[in-house]
């Protein structure tokens, strides 16, 4: 590891890892960063090691040492991180949280190609636009036995900080497949055998009915498709949905959020899998 002392909050890779928290330069640099030790931790624990790590003063030891023990402890080689260690003044600078944080770790995106094969439900977000509800599904998918998350080209990025707070560190646990269109996952799922299943809050069988034959596909591999609030599923993916699903609930509330009926379908999914192996 690197060391350097930034006192500076103009400092120039204060700047650079300042213009992270815009889109277009996320993409351009392939580059995000995760602020808090939670989610430095979450990442290390997923096989993740940041490009540069900016320490306040008083902390810098401690985070060297978790990154070491994460790349195999002292006898191991020494991992190629720049640690930066900054001011409270900088901190506050980098910090996206308004109290200003202790650790804040750059990283390369971690986007994989759509795998061979599935275990368990993949999830789509299509048009999906809020990142907190977002970053609840990739956490939920992560909790619930999900196979990895895939965006449409007109979702949320989930590099945001928005996002990476709401997940809590599952972005370093689920893989994250970005700008996947409906043809392309239409193509995914049948070549595959994957039934595709729709959240549909107006006309969908109720998630818990397993009388209904096609609810017990919940207990494969299949995927799930989640749509927008405002739009819901696109049509074309509900056209070629095999099952159809909503959340019962009382008539005078309002409907779910995309994220919470996306977790409770995932959780009935696995307490069918869970109920098929016993």
């Amino acid at each position: 590891m690197r060391t350097r002392e930034i006192i500076s909050p103009g400092n120039t890779a204060v700047k650079e890892a300042v213009r992270l928290r815009r889109k277009r330069n996320r993409y351009e640099q392939h580059l995000f960063h995760a602020e808090g030790e939670d989610l430095l931790a979450a990442a290390l624990a997923g096989g993740y090691m940041p490009r540069q790590v900016f320490v306040l003063e008083g902390n810098v030891s401690t985070t060297m040492e978790t990154i070491r023990d994460a790349a195999g402890g002292p006898d191991a080689s020494e991992p190629d991180v720049e640690v930066c260690i900054c001011s409270q003044p900088v901190m506050e600078k980098l910090s996206e949280l308004g109290s200003g944080s202790r650790v804040i770790a750059v990283f390369d995106f971690i986007d994989r190609q759509l795998a061979a094969e599935t275990a368990g439900p993949l999830i789509y977000l299509a048009g999906v636009g809020d990142p907190g509800n977002a970053g609840t599904i990739i956490r939920s998918a992560s909790a619930l036995g999900g196979c990895g998350v895939a965006f449409s080209p007109d979702a949320v990025d989930p590099y945001s900080f928005k996002c990476q707070r709401a997940a809590m560190g599952a972005v370093f646990r689920m893989p994250i497949h970005l700008d996947v269109t409906s043809n392309e996952m239409i193509a995914y799922a049948t070549s595959r055998g994957l039934a595709i299943v729709s959240s549909d809050p107006h006309h969908g069988l109720a998630v818990w009915d397993s009388s209904v034959e096609e609810s017990r596909l919940l207990a494969g591999d299949f995927l799930l498709v989640l749509g927008s609030e405002r739009k819901g599923v696109p049509q074309k993916l509900m056209e070629v949905s095999c099952l159809r699903l909503r959340i019962p609930q009382l008539p005078e509330a309002e409907s779910l959020n995309v994220a919470m009926a996306g977790t409770v379908i995932l959780y009935e999914a696995l307490r069918q899998r869970q109920g098929r192996q016993h």
